[in-house]
């Protein structure tokens, strides 16, 4: 029976810089098939739309937020684009970090959970950039130590890395002052 072979939709190009790194940074083949699953995954997840659903059956918005919050959503503005967008009001970062929430909590492997929680803390991240809003109750200094995790991560995208980087740096220097 002849062996069958997957590059889960991976252009040669990509295939041939993946092995690279790979071969690069000494990580096993099973280590980089994780990596490379987590990455696609969190792609996934960061081109998704928040869910319309959300307002089904509820009053129209009244306040200009609201209805700016409303207008992304059925815009079809991805999460990933909403979460590095500083003009994306703070109601709609923490939709997402709900919505990833619920993600994490109905994941059904620990792959799933991580890049659910990454989103999670990306919207936390956000926040906290573009509005200095704390839209948790995790302490600065758990959260530049947990930003600073994510940005190190070799499956996270650059765009996520930077907003952590960030994120990291401002709660450091908030973490002084509490």
């Amino acid at each position: 029976m002849a062996k069958e072979t997957s590059t889960f939709g991976l252009s040669s190009m990509k295939l041939v810089n993946l092995l690279k790194i790979a071969e690069e940074t000494g990580l096993d083949q099973k280590k980089v098939d994780q990596q490379r699953v987590k990455t696609e995954l969190l792609y996934d997840y960061l081109a998704h739309t928040l869910e319309v659903y959300r307002y089904a059956g509820e009053e129209l918005p009244t306040k200009q937020s609201q209805l700016r919050n409303t207008i992304n959503i059925l815009s079809g503005e991805s999460i990933g684009n909403l979460l590095q967008d500083h003009e994306t009001e703070i109601g709609l970062i923490r939709m997402i970090k709900d919505y990833s929430s619920t993600l994490s909590k109905r994941a059904k492997s620990k792959t799933e959970h991580q890049v659910a929680n990454t989103i999670y803390y990306a919207a936390i991240a956000s926040a906290l950039l573009f509005h200095g809003r704390r839209i948790t109750r995790y302490k600065y200094e758990n959260l530049e130590k947990s930003f600073s995790k994510l940005a190190s991560e070799k499956w996270i995208t650059k765009k996520l890395a930077d907003l952590f980087v960030k994120a990291a740096e401002v709660s450091q220097e908030k973490a002084g002052q509490e």
